[in-house]
């Protein structure tokens, strides 16, 4: 080997390290960047509004009079003014009753509604069940339409019906 290949290894080496180490501080200062801007970009969505906002629900509700209240309340308001439908989902996924269907609704007006939990007319002839019959008891969830917007929203909390135990 002669004098003079070793110290060009040497400096290869140096020199891979270099771009290595120079590589490693751009990609870390890209994630720090990236991390600015992510952070930014969450404070800037927490201030926009939702398309549903103030919904307000009873966790539970006993519709035979085991407790309070009977019916379920149920408002909320929306941030830009549509044409709204709202139903209550058993935990499928499938419609028990609509509440409000196609009811206009202004912005920032608040809608309040109360289920019994009774099955309407539609879910009960798809359930097989008779129109006004009590609902299981169970978990159920609100479904939002705004359907100028072609937007559905369903609720983040489930309203559990309880019924009396005999």
């Amino acid at each position: 080997m002669s004098a003079g290949a070793e110290p060009q290894t040497v400096e290869n080496g140096a020199s891979e390290a270099a771009r290595s180490g120079r590589l490693g501080a751009l990609v870390f200062a890209l994630l720090a960047l990236a991390s600015f801007g992510a952070f930014f970009l969450a404070q800037r969505l927490k201030h926009i509004p939702t398309a549903v906002q103030g919904l307000k629900l009873d966790p539970a509700f006993y519709p035979e009079g085991g407790g309070a209240p009977v019916a379920e309340p149920i408002s909320f308001e929306i941030e830009r003014a549509d044409r709204v439908t709202v139903e209550v989902l058993d935990t499928r996924g499938s419609a028990v009753v609509t509440l409000a269907r196609a009811r206009p609704l202004r912005a920032y007006t608040q809608l309040d509604l109360r289920w019994d939990g009774r099955y309407g007319a539609r879910a009960a002839r798809r359930a097989a069940r008779f129109r006004g019959a009590l609902a299981p008891e169970g978990e159920y969830r609100l479904r939002i339409k705004l359907l100028r917007r072609g937007l559905e929203v369903r609720s983040p909390s489930s309203i559990e019906l309880v019924r009396p135990r005999s």
